[in-house]
């Protein structure tokens, strides 16, 4: 019984040490260590912030226009996926 108890205290402890190390990858996205991948999600907005994430791949969404402050939350951000593949109308995309 103790070890029952014991052993899920240690998952549990491993699984929010694990979630705190690697951050919340957005919903519709996967994460793979510093990079973030939500190509071909539909996705019409900036999907919300890793921390830590350092590629981020929009590539084949529909979005159509980035806000000047979309990126705010992604201080480590040095990579991006050309944006330009999001919209199907290359003249209506505004960044």
């Amino acid at each position: 019984m103790m070890f029952t108890y014991l052993s899920c205290v240690l998952v549990m402890i491993l699984s929010l040490w694990t979630g705190v190390l690697s951050g919340q990858c957005p919903e519709k996205c996967s994460c793979d260590g510093h990079r973030v991948i939500c190509r071909d999600q539909q996705l019409s907005t900036i999907p919300l912030s890793v921390s830590h994430a350092t590629e981020l791949d929009l590539t084949n969404n529909t979005i159509e226009s980035i806000p000047d402050d979309a990126f705010n939350g992604w201080p480590n951000l040095t990579e991006l996926s050309d944006v330009d593949d999001n919209d199907d109308d290359d003249d209506d995309f505004q960044a």
